[in-house]
């Protein structure tokens, strides 16, 4: 249901040819934009993802039931905030690992510098306190780039693929850094999120659903007060039951151990050896 739902909102809202190159093994991509938008692409399967299986299950039932078959996806306030977290993670984990790979191809070419590779702390911006309290020795990417980003950008012609620093390539990884911060900093708060995501996903043709909004099936799903409490009497009464029959159960369960073959082998084989072993015989010496 999942991938059917997936196939059907993005050849509806995005892409027609996506599913088709999925199917046949090709993996997903999605660009990150400097502008504070996201992906459609992205933003569906993500969203799609994401949803909880009483909201997908229901969501398809309604979707069959309908004459066209056509009916908008209602995001509700539980799927919104798992939709962030989701994203975050997937924009913290790019840029921190984009920022752990120039840190290390970096060093060799300024100075042993070394970047902070964490998206905590103003991430890229990240700046080290003027009054010496922190000892880590790293830089911001930022801070790094504006010492060295005019050198890096004056001579293009020399070694333009290396990362040194008469290389112009740094510029290239700072767009693509820039554009995952700013991707970020969308999901931080739940402002920028409705402004960002929320809004991109209501021009998608998605809508947004309340807390007094409850799915049917959530409702079936529920116990009866009666029944739950019949059963949580029957379960006391399981854990609070005879405690005689629990000690037989492990006597009984000893004597089983005691008349084990292997056992009564071993015990043969040590009454043997000790047996043997008489009293003019020195005792072995363990060295």
């Amino acid at each position: 249901e999942r991938l059917e739902l997936l196939e059907l909102e993005v050849a509806q809202n995005v892409d027609s040819s996506f599913m088709s190159s999925l199917k046949i093994g090709k993996k997903m991509t999605g660009a990150a934009h400097c502008d504070g938008s996201y992906d459609p692409i992205l933003l569906t399967t993500a969203l799609v993802g994401t949803m909880p299986i009483p909201e997908l299950t229901y969501h398809m039932t309604k979707r069959r039931n309908a004459e066209d078959g056509k009916v908008p996806i209602t995001i509700s306030p539980r799927h919104q905030e798992v939709l962030r977290s989701y994203l975050a993670f997937i924009f913290s984990q790019k840029l921190q690992k984009l920022l752990e790979n120039l840190d290390n191809g970096l060093r060799g070419h300024f100075g042993g510098v070394r970047l902070w590779t964490k998206t905590s702390n103003d991430g890229i911006k990240y700046k080290k306190p003027q009054d010496g309290t922190e000892e880590n020795p790293a830089v911001g990417w930022q801070t790094f780039f504006d010492e060295h980003a005019y050198t890096a950008t004056m001579e293009v012609e020399k070694r333009y693929y290396a990362i040194g620093p008469d290389s112009c390539v740094l510029t290239l990884y700072d767009g693509q850094l820039q554009a995952l911060h700013v991707s970020l900093e969308g999901l931080c708060t739940r402002e920028k999120f409705e402004e960002g995501v929320i809004q991109q996903l209501q021009d998608l043709g998605f809508l947004m659903g309340n807390e007094n909004e409850i799915i049917p099936e959530e409702i079936e799903i529920k116990q009866d007060p009666g029944l739950a409490e019949e059963g949580g009497e029957h379960s006391q009464s399981e854990q609070t039951g005879d405690k005689g029959g629990a000690v037989k159960a492990g006597d009984e369960k000893k004597k089983e151990e005691g008349k084990s073959p292997k056992k009564n082998r071993r015990n043969r084989k040590r009454n043997n050896s000790a047996a043997t072993a008489g009293s003019d015989r020195a005792p072995a010496i363990k060295l």
